[in-house]
């Protein structure tokens, strides 16, 4: 049974938390752009971008969960134009492979 529990992996429920909080805040401001004044938008739609791909970056690297389904699934989502998580992680893989 210790063997079990050793194995699981660990859960980053905050990096979790904020993936549900850029996602959400992603839907609502899509959802609701024609009431939010533009110099809103362009602000937050920004950061929430910024944040995306930070997240993306993250789930790249194993993060919240360990498991690569579930962190590609997290990260999957382009929040911006076209960026993949396929295609970001792919580059990683070339630009850090061994030569």
């Amino acid at each position: 049974m210790r063997n079990l529990v050793a194995r699981m992996p660990v859960i980053e429920w905050l990096t979790l938390a904020i993936a549900v909080l850029i996602y959400a805040g992603w839907i609502a401001l899509t959802a609701f752009h024609a009431q939010v004044p533009l110099p809103v938008l362009i602000i937050l739609g920004g950061w929430l971008v910024a944040w995306q791909g930070s997240l993306q970056h993250e789930t790249i690297h194993g993060h919240p969960t360990g498991v690569a389904w579930i962190d590609g699934a997290i990260g999957f989502a382009p929040c911006r134009y076209g960026c993949r998580i396929g295609c970001i992680a792919e580059a990683i893989s070339r630009i850090m492979a061994p030569r």
